[in-house]
């Protein structure tokens, strides 16, 4: 099985998780196999996105404030134990850690590329998002880095990482 974590979706899709698994389809003839022989892989998606921190699911709860920007390490740590009752050894402490740095990291790199394309943090998520569903409806990368307003290389490579987290 494979678990996809997709911190910041689409309002529609925020709050939810879905299973993928392969099935069978005969196309010509009236031979099958046997189900372990093909359903070898399951994919589960877990989307965040920005109902994520009051979900009534508590993976996606504790997901969702784990990968937060708006609560501090200290913050992290006091869910952990008082929210979902988790004792927080060394190691979970340092893992919390890493996730913070590793938000930070995100955040930051997301923020220079807004603050070089002069538009803030919040503009440039919504310009990704924006992007995206004109990619879908069709329209070309020099169309859409006009629409949001950002440089024809910044859509490619929204586009680029969007697409390799297509194909995970």
């Amino acid at each position: 099985m494979s678990i996809w974590i997709c911190e910041d979706t689409a309002n529609c899709r925020s709050d939810t998780i879905n299973r993928y698994s392969f099935t069978e389809k005969c196309l010509r003839g009236e031979f099958h196999e046997e189900k372990q022989a093909y359903d070898l892989m399951t994919v589960v998606v877990m989307r965040l996105g920005s109902k994520g921190e009051s979900s009534k699911d508590n993976a996606i709860r504790l997901l969702s404030k784990m990968f937060s920007m708006n609560l501090s390490y200290e913050e992290k740590l006091d869910t952990l134990q008082n929210e979902f009752q988790i004792s927080v050894s060394r190691e979970i402490s340092e893992e919390v850690q890493n996730v913070c740095n590793l938000s930070t990291g995100v955040y930051s790199k997301g923020y220079d590329s807004g603050y070089d394309s002069g538009i803030s943090a919040g503009e440039m998520k919504r310009a990704r998002e924006t992007a995206y569903e004109l990619q879908d409806m069709g329209m070309s990368v020099e169309k859409i880095a006009r629409a949001v307003k950002v440089s024809d290389d910044m859509v490619q490579e929204w586009l680029a990482e969007r697409d390799k987290m297509l194909v995970k």
